[in-house]
């Protein structure tokens, strides 16, 4: 019913290769541009896991430390079939808790610990960085090849299969959610099924572009969002100053999050979005009354730091991408695997 697989700017890739064949085939490492403030409420923890998911550990350190999980928060989800660093946040004001620095399971261990006056929240972190290894591949020149075009030109900025669940599960639960009125008490769930509507709106909107070739090109009446912010404005026209903006990724056309429209009058030159809006109205709907409101996210994603090795056969690829982004929709643009 749901298919996720979204048009790619040049086509199928012509090279093949096998992924995953282990967690550290798939490393992920989180980082921040700041740092914490080494006193507060809160107990800062930068574990690794390997082969759990985020909420995995999440559930096993509540366990450890006596506490219900929702005084445990993160910055970022991380794959399950990965080799992860991340950092979490535990609410423990005016307590310590004997040993935290070297709390371990099967599965993840504590490297780091501080404190901090906030509490982490998804979307906290500047970035992350990939170390990816792929195996077996035929037709390298292609791979190599595509690699040059993503350093120059980017990836449209897709949410990733995972955000949809295995074969979509997460899309059918939204639907139940938001048109058939099935309650959902458990509030990570709410909110993952609630993501998974919006961003799959979105990637249908971007998908469409994508065909249309504009993904990454301003259009009148378009939404401009600021590189490495949140700002966005509305474009009349496109003239000399907003296409060299864009020249200098300095802005990129956005596609919306789809929730209570905060309506700019610039939005219905764009028939599109307008049209996509009416085709899923029942999905809107529901988030509206879910109290969601209308966010924007570029349709371009550019990848920094973008370098690789190669034995062989073999391709160890690594590169850094801001919140919120998925490498699967950049290695997609670059191999079939």
């Amino acid at each position: 019913m749901y298919s996720l697989n979204w048009p790619r700017v040049n086509g199928a890739p012509l090279a093949t290769a096998s992924f995953k064949l282990s967690p550290e085939d798939f490393q992920v490492n989180e980082f921040f541009d700041g740092e914490f403030s080494g006193e507060g409420e809160h107990i800062i923890l930068k574990i690794e896991k390997r082969g759990l998911s985020t909420e995995d550990v999440l559930k096993s350190l509540a366990r450890l430390v006596n506490k219900p999980a929702k005084l445990i928060s993160y910055a970022g989800l991380k794959d399950r079939q990965a080799l992860t660093t991340q950092w979490l946040s535990i609410h423990a004001p005016g307590e310590t808790i004997e040993g935290v620095e070297s709390l371990q399971a099967p599965g993840w261990k504590v490297l780091e610990s501080t404190r901090h006056n906030k509490k982490l929240r998804p979307g906290f972190l500047s970035g992350n960085h990939f170390v990816i290894t792929l195996r077996d591949v035929q037709n390298m020149d292609d791979l190599l090849q595509r690699i040059e075009t993503v350093k120059q030109s980017g990836v449209p900025n897709y949410f990733g299969e995972q955000r949809f669940g295995r074969e979509g599960a997460n899309l059918l639960r939204a639907e139940e959610m938001l048109v058939q009125g099935r309650k959902i008490k458990d509030r990570f769930l709410k909110g993952m099924y609630c993501s998974a509507a919006r961003s799959w709106i979105y990637n249908r909107i971007l998908a469409k572009r994508v065909d249309d070739q504009n993904w990454n090109v301003p259009l009148a009446g378009d939404v401009m969002q600021l590189a490495g912010s949140n700002s966005i404005f509305p474009i009349d026209t496109v003239d000399e100053v907003i296409a060299q903006r864009v020249q200098d990724k300095d802005i990129f056309p956005a596609s919306p999050l789809p929730g209570k429209r905060k309506t700019r009058d610039k939005l219905d030159t764009l028939p599109l979005i307008n049209d996509m809006y009416a085709e899923w109205q029942a999905w809107l709907d529901g988030l509206e009354r879910l109290g969601l409101e209308e966010a924007w996210r570029s349709n371009v994603l550019h990848v920094a730091n973008m370098e690789y090795t190669q034995t062989d056969n073999i391709l160890q690829l690594s590169f850094t991408l801001p919140p919120g982004s998925y490498a699967t929709v950049v290695l997609r643009e670059l191999v079939s695997y």
